[in-house]
């Protein structure tokens, strides 16, 4: 399947972020949504993503909090990949606990972004 096929949705509450990864991921060929967690939440309810992309600690409801919901409130059965600045002993773990199907600490290259968005949409 052609990148241009996969829409892929963008969590994050910092806009530069937003911007750096949504124009990445276009360049790239991917078709792309992105916003805060709300927008998520109203994205989710009006077509299903691809893959999700979501930092972990969002401003208005955190990614542990987002997964749950995407799983469990709309059935979203496709991969979630967190990136976080969270280095904490543990953090992976509880955020694979919670859902999400892959992990990638900040600072992610341009090369490791593509690379595991790859991975997930096989």
């Amino acid at each position: 399947m052609s990148r241009d096929k996969h829409h892929i949705l963008v969590v994050d509450g910092d806009r530069d972020f937003l911007d750096i990864v949504d124009s990445l991921l276009r360049l790239a060929g991917y078709a792309v949504t992105a916003g805060d967690a709300i927008d998520a939440m109203t994205a989710i309810r009006s077509f299903e993503p691809d893959l999700i992309i979501s930092e972990w600690t969002l401003p208005m409801m955190d990614g542990r909090r987002l997964v749950k919901w995407s799983r469990e409130e709309t059935g979203y059965t496709g991969p979630i990949l967190i990136l976080t600045a969270m280095k904490h002993p543990g953090v992976e773990s509880r955020i694979l606990g919670a859902g999400a199907d892959g992990v990638l600490f900040k600072p992610a290259g341009p090369s490791l972004i593509l690379d595991r968005v790859q991975d997930l949409l096989l």
